[in-house]
């Protein structure tokens, strides 16, 4: 199956830096993932503009479609790999939101511990849908509980209440500062 990426834009080329796109960028880890540099010096050198188009068969983390976005040049992804479009897409809803959201997950990362999610990571995704009505919060948290995983196995000495911490705080950092300098 492949699935389209939203699309969305909210900057223009003037605005944009690039440790500003890494904020939201580099939050999930994903090995694999082209340069935001790189990528930068493609859309530069082939001069597109807001109104172009960019279209990215391999979507993967969403780097493509997030730097697009916040020049305003509209953007199709697609992946076979329905997570590589899940995290695309709730990458890309984080560059719309707000400081809300953090207080909402943080809220959740402190009740988290009280939960009994049986064969963690597969039945996640369902079992934190028991409490979290809104989709997008779930979405994110889900993502947060996936990258705890994938960095515990990084890093062995960390248990998941320590890893937890250190991505969900990742995640918080990075955002905050994005929407100050988003919004300022």
């Amino acid at each position: 199956m492949i699935s389209k990426l939203d699309d969305l834009s909210i900057l223009d080329k003037n605005n944009l830096s690039l440790n500003f796109v890494k904020l939201v960028d580099k939050l999930f880890y994903f090995q694999g993932k082209i340069s935001i540099e790189i990528l930068f010096d493609i859309i530069n050198q082939i001069n597109l503009q807001q109104g172009d188009h960019t279209y990215d068969p391999f979507c993967g983390s969403g780097t493509t479609g997030i730097s697009s976005n916040l020049l305003n040049i509209s953007h199709t992804g697609i992946d076979i790999s329905n997570f590589s479009v899940f995290l695309s897409n709730v990458k890309g809803r984080l560059l719309h939101s707000n400081m809300d959201i953090i207080f909402e997950l943080k809220n959740l990362i402190k009740t988290y511990d009280k939960l009994i999610i049986p064969n963690f990571p597969l039945s996640y995704y369902d079992e934190i849908g028991k409490f979290i009505n809104n989709e997008f919060i779930k979405s994110v948290f889900a993502l947060i509980l996936l990258d705890t995983q994938g960095f515990m196995q990084r890093n062995l000495r960390y248990n998941f209440n320590q890893a937890l911490k250190y991505v969900s705080n990742r995640y918080f950092n990075n955002l905050s500062n994005y929407y100050r300098i988003r919004d300022n």
